[in-house]
């Protein structure tokens, strides 16, 4: 059971630090989200940009962990490095392979799979999108767990309509529930929502433990925020952008 515990904190780990509205080529949007887990707090910075027309990087920040992504808009993952205590990684997409290579606690880590059909989508929550707005009303997909950099399977519902508060506004929103596939589905869900008309995700809500576990919610609390700002807020220095060649 404690497997399956750390392996629900990090899928929803692994979706809430990316997220946002669809940049145009040549933008650069930073925002600011809060994570609080019962009275433990941490914030979360992103940045999100259109190198050109069918390319996404996502570089997403905490304190001690960072996670760059390179996407196609439609959410795709083409490559992912991440950088924090005790893990280190890089997968990229060659050809119809899957391809990573890492460290876990001191140990390599490197193999190589099929890209699978239902694809490999790293940030959830710029992922989800599409969910979000009614192109698919369900989608299975394939994210990589930041602990073991594993692979593993969730399928993405949209649920509907609905009116959230963040940071005493009201707003509408289209809530995207997540699940892992198997006999693991009953076991956990979370829950994205995305900001109608822009579909920028705004918050996210699920018990990441046992039973007892306080609730984590991620909340949107800053928009149209500079990158040294945003970095400013978290601590953390400003970094070389990721690149898009290969290993």
């Amino acid at each position: 059971m404690r497997v399956v515990i750390v392996l629900l904190w990090c899928l929803a780990v692994a979706g809430m630090v990316c997220g946002g509205a669809l940049a145009q080529a040549g933008e650069t949007t930073s925002r600011l989200y809060r994570d609080r887990t019962g009275k433990s707090e941490v914030f979360f910075c992103w940045q999100i940009s259109a190198p050109d027309p069918e390319t996404r990087r996502i570089v997403s920040r905490k304190a001690n962990a960072t996670y760059r992504n390179i996407c196609r808009p439609n959410g795709r993952t083409l490559r992912w490095e991440v950088a924090k205590p005790g893990v280190t990684g890089k997968a990229w997409v060659d050809g119809a392979t899957l391809r990573l290579r890492g460290a876990v606690d001191g140990e390599a880590v490197a193999w190589q799979r099929p890209v699978a059909e239902a694809g490999w989508f790293q940030p959830l929550s710029f992922a989800l999108r599409g969910v979000a707005r009614g192109e698919e009303t369900t989608k299975r997909l394939v994210t990589l767990r930041p602990d073991t950099l594993e692979p593993m399977s969730i399928r993405a519902t949209r649920k509907g309509v609905e009116q959230v508060v963040i940071e005493g506004q009201a707003v509408e929103a289209v809530r995207v529930q997540i699940r892992l596939t198997g006999w693991l589905r009953m076991l956990w869900h979370g829950d994205y929502w995305f900001r109608t008309g822009d579909w920028v995700f705004v918050r996210y809500e699920g018990v990441n433990g046992p039973p007892g576990t306080p609730k984590t919610e991620i909340v949107l609390i800053e928009e149209d925020i500079g990158n040294a700002r945003c970095l400013d807020r978290i601590g953390k220095q400003e970094e070389s952008r990721l690149d898009t060649a290969g290993p």
